[in-house]
């Protein structure tokens, strides 16, 4: 039994057609397996970009506290070493004005024996000391001794069994105090010299009354 031709080409297509519709469905189902593969993976870059934001934002805010940190502790710092310049400078005018005689001897002459300098040594002093150090009145109320310093502590000296040879030299002294030039070696004693001496020595101390525990470590009580 043979179809007709119009019956041929009906099938064919009908035939047509479900492939067509087989193809179409199977071309949607990956449509929409890539669009949902392309919304995860947006999604999960849109995640990574909103990670790294985050992260970046949280170092934003970190490096910012530590700058904050670190500009308070430089401003305390700053008001710190203010506070000891104006100190020292407050030491250093009680030394040049006030330092009376009969202490302004006492302390040169123990600075003058713990130097240890032998041979000849000119000490370089300021016109206003040098009246001091010639003062024999001072000299012999202080220690007993009929002469001047300079002749005191070159008796000292013998005693100790150490030769020098004394010499005084006017000079311009505007930090005050005296120099004691040696053979070999200088020693400063000027009073800005002791004066920084004495705040490096006691440097913990000298912080310790003056600043609070916050303060040392730079923070804001």
């Amino acid at each position: 039994m043979y179809m007709s031709a119009e019956t041929v080409i009906r099938k064919i297509k009908q035939k047509s057609e479900e492939e067509c519709n087989a193809i179409y469905t199977k071309a949607s189902e990956q449509a929409k397996q890539i669009e949902l593969a392309a919304q995860l993976q947006a999604q999960h870059e849109a995640n990574n970009i909103l990670q790294q934001a985050q992260v970046q934002a949280d170092n934003i805010i970190k490096n910012a506290c530590q700058q904050a940190k670190t500009e308070n502790r430089i401003e305390l710092i700053n008001k710190q070493r203010f506070l000891l310049d104006e100190l020292k400078q407050t030491v250093f005018q009680t030394m040049l004005y006030q330092l009376a005689d009969d202490k302004w001897v006492e302390l040169f002459t123990k600075l003058f024996l713990d130097s240890n300098l032998q041979g000849e040594i000119t000490i370089q002093i300021s016109k206003t000391d040098v009246i001091r150090m010639q003062n024999r009145e001072l000299c012999k109320k202080k220690y007993g001794f009929d002469g001047d310093l300079l002749a005191y502590w070159t008796d000292l000296m013998a005693k100790r069994n150490m030769d020098v040879t004394l010499c005084l030299e006017c000079v311009e002294m505007p930090d005050g105090g005296m120099v004691l030039c040696g053979s070999l070696f200088d020693v400063d004693l000027t009073y800005k010299a002791l004066i920084d001496n004495v705040f490096e020595y006691y440097e913990k101390q000298i912080a310790d009354c003056l600043f609070s525990e916050h303060e040392m470590n730079g923070e804001r009580p």
